[in-house]
């Protein structure tokens, strides 16, 4: 089922799951169902990496302190809801770019 489920369907059954968040389904779904289209919002590496693509300024904000992020869900989603079907690519190009 896991395999040939459309990604909605496979998240909405893991996130059920006891102990496994947002983060760990987007992650298990890109490195072990091999799925592509996954962008992970909650993943500090591609807020960082996304906000300095946007043109941030990426150590001031990393210098707040405290819970913070890069950029909002919404605007992340919004900017690599372009790069699909292979936002999980974009993901992984964006989040070591900044490393």
């Amino acid at each position: 089922m896991l395999f040939t489920a459309p990604y909605e369907e496979v998240f909405e059954e893991l996130i059920k799951v006891r102990g496994l968040g947002k983060w760990s389904v987007e992650m298990f779904a890109c490195f072990g169902l091999k799925r592509l289209d996954v962008f992970s919002t909650g993943d500090l590496g591609v807020q960082r990496g996304m906000a300095a693509f946007m043109g941030r300024d990426i150590s001031k904000l990393k210098g707040k302190g405290g819970k913070w992020k890069y950029m909002s869900e919404k605007e992340m989603e919004e900017i690599a809801a372009k790069f699909s079907p292979y936002r999980y690519v974009t993901a992984t190009m964006i989040r070591l770019s900044v490393y």
